[in-house]
């Protein structure tokens, strides 16, 4: 009977942790750079940004930000990244999560941009 239950309770754990597998495979990571702005004022690229948490979920159309650290006023903005059409642009004050519809935006590479202050985070991502 105690293996009986062993065996079904290790069944019931390997399912559900391939079932979270798959519904995080449906979110693509966006991979973000930092850039801060030079003297000059044209953006310098620096090591990718560890603390800001950006992917894009295939199968909902959104694109998820998570910001574990409190950081004032940001702006979201994604652009097309052949024509630079701007898709999206909002300004956004201590949000912790934010998450954009992406559902009407056409097919196509796109490039995230999150500003902090000074600070520029770039990542791109493709809507297919």
């Amino acid at each position: 009977m105690k293996t009986n239950f062993l065996f079904l309770l290790l069944i019931g754990i390997l399912l559900s942790v391939q079932v979270w597998a798959e519904s995080q495979s449906m979110r693509k990571r966006i991979i973000l750079k930092t850039a801060t702005n030079t003297s000059q004022g044209t953006p310098r690229s620096v090591d990718p940004a560890s603390w800001i948490i950006a992917c894009y979920d295939v199968e909902d159309s959104k694109l998820f930000i998570d910001i574990p650290v409190p950081c004032g006023t940001l702006t979201v903005s994604v652009s097309d990244s052949l024509t630079g059409e701007m898709a999206y642009y909002q300004s956004y004050f201590d949000e912790s999560c934010i998450v954009v519809d992406m559902s009407g935006t056409k097919v196509g590479d796109y490039v995230l941009e999150i500003s902090i202050g000074e600070t520029l985070l770039l990542g791109g991502f493709s809507i297919e």
